[in-house]
């Protein structure tokens, strides 16, 4: 017999990944373009942009109360902490590339590899 979970206030499904950017209008372009999203919306509160998704939210955010505000910004991720579909590895391995992204992986196992975006955090791609 299981146990009954106790009843939480708090959701279990993830709301949003925040991703800490150094400038968040350059950021808000170079992931626009990378996902082929239209840069719609507006900056909010000056340091954060909700990237249209579908799905969870990505926010690419200055973090100014997590040492955004110090120099060189908030600490970047350096190990992927979230990853991006797609349905052909190559092809999007290929894209990276010509956008000029620094590669930390080659392909691996024709699945995956990482790259850093212009903020130095790591990001993952899967087929």
């Amino acid at each position: 017999m299981s146990k009954k979970m106790n009843d939480s206030p708090i959701q279990n499904k993830v709301g949003g990944i925040f991703v800490p950017v150094r400038n968040v209008e350059k950021a808000r372009k170079w992931y626009c373009q990378m996902l082929g999203l239209p840069e719609t919306d507006e900056i909010d509160f000056g340091h954060l942009y909700v990237l249209p998704m579908n799905g969870v939210d990505v926010i690419l955010d200055e973090m100014p109360v997590w040492g955004g505000l110090e120099e060189g910004g908030a600490e970047a991720y350096k190990a992927p902490a979230f990853m991006f579909r797609t349905g052909d590895i190559y092809a999007s391995y290929k894209y990276i590339k010509e956008m000029g992204a620094e590669l930390v992986m080659e392909v691996e196992n024709d699945q995956w590899f990482v790259f850093k975006d212009p903020d130095g955090n790591h990001i993952m791609v899967c087929q």
